[in-house]
């Protein structure tokens, strides 16, 4: 064997990346079937309540208006996991769960972060102490 590493292909028009028709089948990127492995698709209305605690998670970290979105995401994802648990009782072969515990992860951890942050603002803004 040698130890020079392969050299790298430079795909163009007269050279264009191989794609095989089978693994594109089944994409819709404006629609909620995206393919997970070739012959497997995940079909995001499964379970929505995973998808949109992982939505409100994700955008809980960045705009947490009010403190309302890291609830919503908590709430959400608990309502994803136990439908996720609901699916695999049921051996579908889609459930959404790691959306889920994203969406519950990521919310619990800007609810923490957020009363954290909001405890030192009274601290230092009044004077309290916490004893």
């Amino acid at each position: 064997m040698s130890d020079v590493p392969p050299a790298p292909v430079v795909y163009s028009a007269a050279n264009p990346a191989p794609q095989s028709p089978a693994e594109l089948a089944g994409q819709t990127w404006g629609g909620a079937i995206l393919d997970a492995a070739p012959g497997r698709t995940i079909n995001v209305s499964v379970n929505r309540a995973a998808f949109i605690g992982m939505v409100c998670g994700v955008l809980s970290i960045f705009f947490n208006l009010f403190f309302v979105l890291a609830p919503v995401a908590v709430v959400f994802s608990i309502l994803g996991i136990v439908r996720a648990r609901e699916l695999k009782a049921q051996a579908a072969p889609s459930t959404l769960l790691v959306p889920a515990l994203i969406g519950l992860i990521s919310g619990v951890t800007v609810m923490v972060v957020s009363l954290v942050m909001f405890v030192s603002f009274l601290v230092n803004s009044f004077g309290l102490t916490v004893n």
